[in-house]
């Protein structure tokens, strides 16, 4: 036990070193799987409660049991492809959100072929969601009030 706590403490030292260069926070679960984090306008807080890590934003939080959790590390994009943010947009996780959009305005995300593959209305307090869960990797293109923002999906 006391190996997997310094562990996760020389983890979160490498990572606390590293974030100020780094754009996604990446999760490497014990599945195989990995969840990541763009790290568009904010760091995420990662904080451990009894046998949880749990992994904070302003607008979600995520909890995994220690054990399924191998490692964490920040990376950069290697694509050569930067994200352009928006006035408004946070990608968080698997989600793009936008706020303060004119109401009904539409979210529109493109692949680079042109095809549509997902969309979203703002609200009536300008908010609006769109999932990228089931997206293929690879560059796609946001469209929001007559603005568009490229972003990479790893």
């Amino acid at each position: 036990m006391k190996k997997m706590i310094l562990s996760v403490v020389g983890l979160l030292l490498m990572g606390a070193a590293t974030a100020v260069a780094s754009n996604t926070l990446v999760l490497h679960l014990a599945s195989g799987q990995t969840q990541r984090f763009v790290l568009i306008d904010e760091q995420p807080t990662i904080s451990f409660n009894g046998e949880n890590v749990i992994v904070t934003t302003s607008t979600s939080e995520l909890t995994y049991a220690m054990t399924d959790v191998k490692f964490f590390n920040y990376e950069t994009e290697t694509t050569g492809v930067e994200v352009a943010k928006a006035e408004g947009m946070k990608i968080d996780g698997d989600r793009i959100i936008y706020d303060g959009l004119p109401t009904g305005s539409k979210v529109q995300v493109f692949d680079v072929s042109g095809h549509l593959c997902g969309s979203a209305t703002a609200d009536e307090s300008g908010h609006a969601v769109v999932s990228i869960t089931k997206f293929s990797a690879g560059v796609y293109m946001v469209n929001a009030n007559n603005v568009s923002t490229k972003f990479t999906k790893k």
